[in-house]
């Protein structure tokens, strides 16, 4: 018998109750800026860089592609594409979750799967709280990246602490195979 996986509403209710589940220390921080001043994705996050060199090289020129067009590069070299998408946090949670679960084998031995149970596990708190605080102190933090070539991710940190900052669309960098 195979195993279900349980993809309940995934929306920003349901990603704060598990992250409140753990700990927020700044949230008094947190709630006095929320009403003082409505923060946006630029003001948090460095839209020219992943802080990851392979993924900074396509949106910008440097020692990978030299004079180089990045896009052409990374196309004709590569065989992939590449853009910056906005979205909510929530967005970005639920595709990373999605993307998981396509390159996990799921047998009988796993247990049911929920997008709660998965990120209650997979989220390191006290790093939230570091990146927060950095952020709350004037840091930007690198974009988040989705890399559906590798099916790989950086960023689902980032974008709870943009979630628990009431940000409504964060930068992410999408990685795609090239289809002609």
């Amino acid at each position: 018998m195979k195993n279900k996986l349980i993809m309940n509403n995934i929306d920003k209710e349901s990603i704060e109750k598990v992250i409140n589940k753990h700990f927020n220390p700044l949230e008094d921080k947190v709630n006095n800026i929320s009403q003082s001043t409505q923060l946006t994705g630029k003001d948090i996050f460095d839209i020219t860089t992943t802080g990851m060199s392979y993924y900074d090289a396509m949106i910008q020129k440097g020692h990978i592609t030299g004079n180089r067009d990045p896009v052409e590069y990374f196309k004709t070299n590569k065989g992939i594409t590449f853009k910056i998408e906005w979205m909510s946090p929530e967005e970005y949670l639920k595709k990373e979750f999605n993307m998981r679960l396509k390159t996990w084998d799921l047998d009988d031995s796993t247990n049911d799967l929920s997008f709660e149970d998965y990120i209650s596990n997979s989220l390191d708190f006290e790093l939230i709280e570091q990146y927060k605080k950095r952020t709350l102190e004037g840091s930007k933090m690198p974009m988040p990246m989705l890399d559906y070539n590798d099916m790989s991710q950086e960023g689902r940190h980032r974008a709870v602490v943009a979630q628990q900052l009431n940000i409504e669309e964060i930068p992410v960098l999408i990685v795609k195979p090239y289809e002609e």
